[in-house]
């Protein structure tokens, strides 16, 4: 098997890849951003361009290429499957056919202006709207998912002033070269308002639904993809999504935390938005300092770096709050999903807190903690060995677990602790490389585990003691 190895840096250089890029007399930028409803690999997919491919021109859900002047057709993004070799190493997956997302669009690049294709977002719909789409449409982008059994429709939202502030904040040297009117959005046909909430209620309810799956705290609002942040509505047994409020936005809002009453929405490293009462506040983070996650409860906001140093403020307070207890040598591995580097961190509610850990990562470098909601202090929870890796926290009516995956052949591993005994218990997952733990009802009696790439589908019926393989 051939080795892949992903470099990313903006295509804006002479011949290599160089620590800051060199603008090219003479050419234009094509930029874009790529989401979906649910399609794995999409936003971090090849650009295919008049039939000719461009790796690394789509990162994160972001799309940066160079291009010479002139007319050009973005033909679809290719997915090509991975997968870990034996040694670790990621690979192709040559057992697993290539996925082709289509677009068809056309677009003009001009010297020294960035040409802004939008963003390009596949949702999932019915078959009969699907059909009745392309057929009132023969332009119209979609297609049959097979894998998911899911019909996908491409449409086009206008995210202008997200992509300048995108760029101005993470691409200081490109925004000033496109300074003035350089930036322009090409020529297409854009979703209204009126559709575009149509599809923004569509995804607050799979973001609830989620949610409901996986038996997490579900508080006033939920966050998804196409910037929506949905209302719930809890008067009857069956959740539902009430209405979208309007963000004036259409970032992917999946990694919003909150509590109950209130919900948080990274925008960037500098800045973030709150929501309470219906009403979205823009904030800015206090001076000199790089955010990577934020939390919310109903008199807190939590603030935390790359480094695990802890910011936060009582909702009636006028000042932060510095906490470097815990602050790590090394910075958290970055969440390679997203461009902007946010969201490493991992925030679980609970009927008394919440509980913080960095996603798949060294707990006795990036340490589990819990912080009280009557004290709003934080606390380590202690484990009886080093673990690294954890990849979920869940308080269960029961007691407690914590899921561990292993990245080499051993068997990942799942603590459980009881409320009526002091000391974890350790079970076996027999498989690697987990990636996700479904917690399946409130008492963590049945857990479902993803695992090796999500090829492996485990079940267990009695809190993870023993485990059963999905077909």
């Amino acid at each position: 098997m051939k080795k892949i190895v992903s470099i990313f840096c903006i295509v804006l250089f002479l011949q290599a890849c160089q620590s800051k890029p060199v603008l090219v007399s003479g050419n234009g930028i094509l930029i874009a951003q790529v989401s979906s409803t649910g399609l794995d690999g999409l936003e971090n997919s090849v650009p295919v361009i008049n039939n000719k491919k461009y790796p690394g021109g789509l990162k994160g859900g972001y799309l940066i290429i160079t291009l010479p002047p002139g007319e050009y057709t973005l033909n679809h993004f290719l997915y090509v499957p991975m997968i870990a070799s034996s040694d670790g190493v990621i690979v192709e997956d040559f057992e697993t056919l290539d996925t082709v997302y289509p677009v068809d669009r056309k677009f003009r690049v001009e010297a020294g202006k960035a040409t802004n294709l939008g963003k390009l977002f596949y949702y999932d719909t019915s078959s009969e709207r699907y059909k009745a789409a392309m057929d009132k449409n023969m332009s119209t982008a979609g297609f049959y998912h097979g894998v998911d059994d899911v019909y996908y429709l491409l449409a086009y939202l206008d995210n202008g002033a997200a992509m300048r502030h995108y760029i101005s904040e993470n691409h200081a040297e490109l925004y000033n070269f496109l300074t003035g009117n350089k930036m322009r959005l090409e020529r297409g046909n854009y979703l209204s308002l009126k559709n575009l909430k149509n599809i923004q209620n569509d995804t607050a309810t799979n973001a609830l639904w989620l949610k409901l799956k996986r038996h997490e705290t579900i508080g006033t609002y939920v966050g998804g993809k196409a910037g929506s942040v949905g209302v719930v509505d809890h008067s009857q047994n069956l959740l539902k999504i009430e209405k979208v409020i309007k963000t004036n936005n259409v970032m992917n809002f999946s990694d919003c935390n909150g509590d109950r009453s209130r919900l948080v929405c990274m925008l960037d490293r500098q800045h973030y938005i709150t929501v309470y009462n219906n009403t979205v506040t823009k904030h800015k983070v206090p001076a000199n300092i790089e955010v990577n996650s934020a939390f919310i409860t109903d008199s807190l906001t939590v603030l935390v770096d790359d480094y695990f140093t802890l910011y936060t403020k009582l909702h009636d307070a006028k000042r932060w709050k510095k906490n470097s207890h815990y602050k790590t040598n090394n910075p958290v591995v970055k969440n390679s999903s997203t461009s902007i580097s946010t969201n490493a961190f991992t925030f679980t509610s609970t009927k008394n807190g919440f509980y913080i850990f960095a996603y798949n990562q060294n707990s006795a470098e990036f340490p589990v903690l819990f912080n009280d909601n009557k004290t709003t202090k934080f606390s380590l929870l202690s484990f009886p060995e080093k673990i690294e890796n954890i990849i979920a926290i869940k308080d269960t009516t029961k007691g407690l677990y914590a899921a561990i995956s292993r990245r080499s052949l051993s068997n990942s591993e799942i603590f459980y602790l009881s409320d009526l005994s002091e000391d974890w218990v350790k079970y076996m997952i027999p498989a690697s490389a987990c990636l996700d733990i479904i917690f399946l009802d409130p008492a963590g009696d049945n857990i479902e585990a993803l695992c090796e790439q999500q090829q492996i589908g485990l079940i267990s019926y009695n809190g993870g003691e023993t485990w059963l393989e999905q077909r």
